[in-house]
């Protein structure tokens, strides 16, 4: 099927049938978190302090008559939204009928796993295989990995303080907002903290890992799937992510998913119904993740208007599902911006424009920094990426690339390149994490260019050898990536230990009330304190009618005491005084 035949059987009014449903499950969700809540909530957050750098709080501009507007418009759009599709149900309307359709093409497809049945006993056992070291490796670093400071940050700020907080409380970008509110919801079942934080990163690794092979493999050879997968898995800022990222795995996994959704619309799916309801779905997931999906976004979506731009009817699909994304995202972010503001979300100091520039970064070293540093190839990783991006490219032209064309080109060279653009227009330079989802493309791309050099009849003999051509790879890269992995754990340990030292020494102290400036031990000492259910008071300024026991002193900072105090306990990170008159 081609993409004009794909696209004609897809009328428009499925987007609005679409958007109605989505609007009506977000809401849906937002009432039932908001529904629920008074403006004690919303004064709460006031008082609540949140860490960056230092311990912190946020104005809130939300006054109680703007919250009651809020609350009762947000009532009002459920109950005309969920009017609205009663009525079309009822009486089998357009919206009935394009459902009816979406869900005929979901039933009439094939299951997720035929394409697992079909692959042969070789292939499935090494499969099995490297599902189970990455299934190893990822459970034993999320158990053993040291405490990891943003985690702590999400956990005080946004988790712990509840549903309102995980949704509306935008003090700085640490809140990935929709997996804080699924880490809230694991807390409810456990307050273990590595079940509550590492436990949804760990189910949402294995599973979109899983999912996404499976998906690949309706597409490509089982070697071109194990090999970009394999390589990704063990990729060094894929792997922390899998244990302690936060929200950056599911930001991949959704730009992944909106990858394959915009190849099938590309290529013409048998089923374009499904094809644009997963992109739009992946796009607002994504986006409700963190903004800076907002790159994927772009890259893809000029990625496919280039394929689509001599089919107007596709384009002008494509523009109807890009503003059902703006409208879902809007919405969902709308409880941020009135209770945080719009600057917290547009203008703080990790998305204004000037970010992270300085006199040696801007928009041409930027990105032979970043491919650097995510390749671990340092000043050749961006040459790298180049020749890659250049070969699959050239690969299209080859009679032995059967899996190159030019839709899939563009849209793999607009996920890799044009998100530096859009950090260029703004003038935003993010570190490279924020990249990150950039490498499952060039994985992808490099695995698909093996695949091709193995098709030139002298090669081919090392098709059927998949413990050579993806076993072998894919471990040797986890060795070589897993040695300054565990070196980085070792780091984390070490530096918690001290913490713990001084934790323990406070303890024997008795003392209930310090000041630190000394950032990773304001944090730390806060977690110790509350997981054993001691009140130790830590600021990191003496606050009115407060009285302090001791001072720590941050060393690296080169802070000291007046010579008089005696030192009472000292690490290589900090120097302890007793708080004069205390």
């Amino acid at each position: 099927m081609n993409l004009s035949s794909a696209g004609a059987s897809v009328s428009y009014r499925f987007f609005v049938a679409v958007g109605v449903v989505l609007l009506l499950l977000l809401t849906l969700g937002l009432g039932l978190v908001f529904g629920f809540s008074s403006y004690a909530d919303i004064e709460h957050l006031r008082h609540a302090r949140y860490h960056d750098s230092t311990f912190r709080y946020l104005v809130i501009p939300l006054e109680p008559a703007g919250y009651a507007l809020a609350k009762n418009l947000l009532l009002a759009l459920l109950g005309g939204l969920v009017g609205i599709v009663a009525w079309q149900l009822q009486t089998k309307g357009t919206l009935y009928q394009e459902l009816a359709a979406l869900r005929q093409e979901w039933r009439t497809g094939p299951s997720v796993l035929a394409p697992w049945h079909a692959l042969t006993l070789a292939e499935r056992r090494t499969g099995l295989l490297l599902l189970a070291v990455l299934f190893v490796v990822r459970g034993y670093y999320v158990l053993r990995f040291p405490l990891y400071g943003d985690e702590l940050v999400t956990y005080f700020s946004f988790v712990r303080e509840g549903a309102v907080a995980a949704t509306s409380f935008y003090p700085i970008p640490n809140n990935h907002i929709l997996y804080s509110a699924v880490c809230w919801v694991f807390s409810l079942l456990s307050t273990n903290f590595y079940w509550v934080m590492r436990g949804p990163a760990f189910l949402i690794s294995m599973v979109g890992t899983m999912v996404v092979g499976l998906l690949l493999l309706r597409r490509w050879p089982f070697q071109v799937v194990a090999l970009s997968m394999g390589l990704f898995a063990f990729f060094p800022y894929a792997l922390f992510q899998a244990v302690v990222g936060r929200g950056y795995f599911l930001l991949a996994v959704c730009s992944q998913l909106a990858f394959l959704a915009g190849l099938a619309l590309v290529y013409g799916s048998a089923r374009p119904r499904l094809a644009w309801a997963s992109l739009v779905g992946a796009s607002v997931v994504g986006f409700y993740t963190i903004p800076t999906f907002l790159l994927v976004f772009v890259g893809l979506g000029v990625g496919l208007a280039a394929s689509m731009w001599r089919q107007p009817h596709q384009l002008v699909r494509l523009g109807m599902a890009g503003l059902l994304v703006a409208l879902a995202t809007l919405l969902l972010y709308t409880p941020v911006l009135l209770v945080s503001g719009p600057a917290a979300l547009l203008g703080n100091a990790y998305v204004a424009p000037g970010a992270g520039h300085t006199a040696e970064l801007n928009a041409l070293p930027y990105p032979a920094l970043i491919d650097g540093q995510l390749t671990g190839l340092g000043s050749i990783g961006l040459p790298v990426v180049l020749a890659v991006s250049l070969a699959g490219y050239g690969a299209t032209r080859s009679k032995y690339t059967n899996h190159f064309s030019l839709p899939l080109i563009k849209l793999l060279l607009g996920l890799l390149w044009l998100p530096y653009v859009v950090l260029a227009f703004r003038g935003v330079y993010p570190p490279a994490r924020v990249l990150s989802f950039r490498m499952f493309f060039v994985f992808l791309l490099g695995a698909l260019l093996l695949d091709a050099l193995l098709s030139l009849p002298a090669l081919q003999r090392w098709r059927q050898q998949p413990a050579l051509t993806v076993v072998l790879p894919v471990l040797l890269w986890a060795a070589v990536v897993l040695v300054p992995f565990q070196h980085r754990a070792t780091l984390e340990a070490g530096r918690n230990a001290r913490v713990t030292q001084v934790y323990s020494w406070l303890r024997l102290q008795r003392a209930h009330a310090v000041l630190t400036t000394h950032t990773h031990y304001q944090l730390y000492l806060l977690f110790y304190s509350q997981a054993d259910h001691w009140p130790l008071a830590i600021d990191a300024a003496p606050q009115p009618e407060s009285y302090y026991d001791f001072q720590l002193l941050d060393k690296e900072a080169g802070e000291v005491a007046d010579s008089a105090l005696p030192v009472l306990f000292e690490n290589i990170d900090v120097r302890i005084h007793r708080v004069p008159g205390s």
